[in-house]
Parts: structure tokens; C-alpha cells; sequence
């Protein structure tokens, strides 16, 4: 298994290596493997899906003007080009804010068709309601499953940092929730030693296969850590880009700029 991995980080590093030098067929290998989680990502702070898609489209252009520079910088690809994404997503903000005074995050309904039935709507409903940061790193934490140290890099703080501001995000939808017992319980265990066995499992959380093995892994935690893994496993899943725009992508960036 780790040598597996070992061979995927390294024939990721080849397709990095190659389209730094220009080799647009490898940067849309790239593309094809990260553009639903930019895209999630980005969809999960604007809530709006033509606007993730521009958004989106950004991140990967300005990640292919500079490629050349991503060996120099000690994180993961994937890291690198959320890191592209999160700054991009703070000058909209800041433009939309000059323009009408509002984050474009506030006030906009998530599309019914991605909406998350039952419990996991009042998740999504909650995270919503996170502002700067604080919904920054929950869904680097829980969507992307990025760790303290890569989501310190991007964001330009400390691991200390990341972790005491997601406590306070935790925290906040705990008050939201608790007039709930489940989603107080929920919430509240997050908060306790259960989240380094939630740590662990969003390490290789990709079905629900995986997730019954992880509860089996962590007996005694298996109470608490059932709906926090059911609804990031939930909220990892739910929202793909179109086909359309994936094509389209790949075509703008690999095709028509060579």
C-alpha cells in the first residue's frame, strides 16, 4: 500500500515536472484528477455553481502560468493549487464587498438538486453560517481532508492556529445545534479525543466500505464518529462539476493555448 502511494506521488511529480516545461497533455492529466475538488472546494464557500465554475477556471490557469515555480514549495499539489483557489475567493469577496457591501456566500440558496437530505442539510445550513477562515478550514478539514500543516500553508498561519480556529467553528455550530441532542453530540465530540481517530479515517475516507473499517478500527469512539464520517464522506461526494465544463476546460487550457 505505501508503495503504492510512493508510486503515485512520484508519477504525480513526472506530470508536474512535464508540464512546467510546457507539456500541456500532462497539466491536463492534472486537471482531470483535481478539478472536482477544486471545485467542491470552491462551490462549498460561494454556493453558487456558475460562479464556482469561473472560479475554478481561474484556479487552474493561474496554477498553469505557474507550474514552473510549484517544485520550490513543500506541499501537495493539490495544497498548492486550494492555496490559488482560497486567494482568489478572498479578492472576489473583496470585490463584491466594495461593489454592494455583501459576501457572496450570505444569502444565496445552495441549488436544491445539491442539497443534502436530513441531518446533513443542517450541517451544510451550519457551515453556511461560518464566516472568514472558520469555513475555510472546515472544508479544507472535512471536505478536501487536507491535514493542520498543508492547510497552515495555504492559508499563511500556524498549525496551532488552524486547529484553535477550527475548535471555535466546531463550536459555533454546536451553539447552532444545540437544541439538537444528535447534532449536539455530534458536534461536541468533534471537539474531544474522538477527533484524532476522525483524523485519521478522513486520511483514507473514499467509501463507505472504508468507513464501516474505520468504525471497526475505532470501537470505542464508534458512537460519535458514525455521523461525522457519514456526513464528510457525504459532503466529499456530493457536488461534481459538470462534464461539460470539465471538457471545456481541458480544451481552453491544453488546446487552445498551445
Amino acid at each position: 500500500m505505501r508503495s503504492s502511494k510512493r508510486q503515485d506521488v512520484a508519477n504525480e511529480l513526472n506530470l508536474i515536472a512535464r508540464a512546467a516545461e510546457g507539456n500541456l497533455e500532462a497539466y491536463g492529466y492534472l486537471i482531470g484528477k483535481y478539478v472536482s475538488d477544486v471545485y467542491r472546494h470552491i462551490y462549498y464557500l460561494v454556493n453558487d455553481r456558475a460562479l464556482a465554475e469561473d472560479l475554478t477556471g481561474q484556479t487552474f490557469l493561474q496554477g498553469l502560468n505557474a507550474i514552473h515555480l510549484y517544485p520550490i514549495r513543500p506541499i501537495p499539489f493539490l495544497a498548492w493549487l486550494l492555496r490559488i483557489a482560497y486567494h482568489l475567493s478572498i479578492n472576489h469577496k473583496k470585490l463584491q464587498k466594495n461593489g454592494d457591501g455583501s459576501d457572496p456566500a450570505d444569502g444565496i440558496e445552495v441549488d436544491a438538486a445539491f442539497r443534502p437530505p436530513g441531518q446533513r442539510e443542517r450541517i451544510w445550513d451550519g457551515m453556511r453560517c461560518l464566516q472568514g477562515d472558520q469555513r475555510q478550514i472546515i472544508v479544507m478539514r472535512f471536505v478536501d481532508r487536507l491535514n493542520y500543516k498543508d492547510i497552515a500553508q495555504i492559508l499563511g498561519k500556524n498549525a496551532r492556529d488552524i486547529r484553535m480556529t477550527q475548535y471555535q467553528a466546531l463550536t459555533a455550530l454546536q451553539q447552532m445545534y444545540e437544541q439538537d441532542d444528535l447534532h449536539h453530540q455530534t458536534i461536541k465530540s468533534a471537539t474531544t479525543m474522538i477527533g484524532r481517530a476522525l483524523a485519521d479515517c478522513l486520511d483514507v475516507l473514499d467509501s463507505s466500505e472504508q468507513l464501516e473499517e474505520c468504525l471497526e478500527k475505532y470501537p470505542q469512539y464508534r458512537e460519535g464518529l458514525r455521523p461525522l464520517l457519514e456526513i464528510a464522506l457525504a459532503l466529499h461526494r456530493e457536488l461534481q462539476p459538470s462534464p461539460q465544463f470539465i471538457i471545456g476546460l481541458k480544451k481552453r487550457l491544453t488546446i487552445e493555448d498551445s
